[in-house]
C-alpha cells in the first residue's frame, strides 16, 4: 500500500486511499440500501453511515428506505439534506451534468 501512495505521489496522480473531503451521510433508525458514486453498492445496512465519496467527478448517491416506517436522511458535502418517511421510499442526490 505505501509503495503505491509512494508512486501515485511521484506520478501527480491522487492517491485512491486517501480519505476526501466529499462525504455523503446517512442518517436512518431503519434498513436502507444505496449506491455511492457508482463505485459502491451497499444492499442492506441499518442506522447511520458516513461514506467517503471522490471529489473530482459529479457524484451520484441513491439511498431507499427498506421499510414502510422510520426516518431516512442523506446530505452530501456541500448540498442540501433531504429526509423521507415515507414507505419505501428513494432519495436521489445526482447534479445535472453540463451539456
Amino acid at each position: 500500500m505505501a509503495l503505491v501512495a509512494l508512486l501515485l505521489a511521484g506520478s501527480g496522480c491522487k492517491n485512491p486511499f486517501e480519505p476526501t473531503d466529499l462525504r455523503a451521510r446517512v442518517y436512518s433508525n431503519t434498513r436502507w440500501s444505496g449506491t455511492f458514486d457508482g463505485r459502491l453498492t451497499i444492499t442492506e445496512a441499518y442506522g447511520n453511515m458516513v461514506i467517503d465519496l471522490r471529489d473530482d467527478l459529479p457524484v451520484c448517491v441513491v439511498v431507499c428506505k427498506l421499510t414502510s416506517d422510520g426516518v431516512l436522511s442523506l446530505k452530501v458535502t456541500g448540498r442540501d439534506g433531504m429526509t423521507t418517511t415515507e414507505p419505501y421510499d428513494t432519495l436521489c442526490d445526482c447534479p445535472r451534468l453540463a451539456p
